[in-house]
């Protein structure tokens, strides 16, 4: 498993030094968050099969949730308007949970719930291992 981690690392690292268009890097990391998903559950052919059309249409909505938080912020708001901007805030946080829990209730028709925890726990820690090596890559060009 550490050596699969570690890989993982070693090609993020190699995509980000040659510097890929945005898409392509994108496409590297789902790439790699795929195979590691895949190894971190032990997912078998058949629950792949099944699990992977889902994981791809929650993933879908999440983005949906992530784009609408992209806005920009001004220390030159209204009080009424930053009070706006923390409703929104916490909409797009709530929004975030259902999704969760809608798609664990959809995971269980295809993943025992132990693989369904797992995934909880596994994707934090690929957000980790990538922005970990992200900072190292920054820090090594310092």
């Amino acid at each position: 498993m550490k050596k699969n981690s570690l890989t993982l690392l070693l090609i993020l690292c190699t995509v980000l030094a040659f510097g890929q268009r945005r898409e392509a890097i994108e496409g590297k990391i789902k790439s790699l968050k795929i195979a590691f998903i895949t190894e971190k559950l032990n997912l078998t052919p058949e629950e792949s099969e099944k699990f992977w059309p889902l994981y791809n249409q929650m993933d879908t909505e999440r983005t949906a949730i992530f784009d609408e938080k992209k806005s920009d912020f001004s220390n030159e708001v209204s009080d009424k308007d930053a009070q706006a901007y923390i409703n929104k805030h916490f909409e797009l946080k709530e929004k975030e949970v259902m999704l969760e829990k809608k798609y664990v209730e959809k995971f269980k028709t295809v993943l025992p719930m132990r693989k369904i925890a797992k995934l909880l726990w596994v994707e934090k820690k690929f957000r980790q291992e990538v922005m970990t090596t992200i900072l190292n890559k920054r820090k090594n060009r310092e």
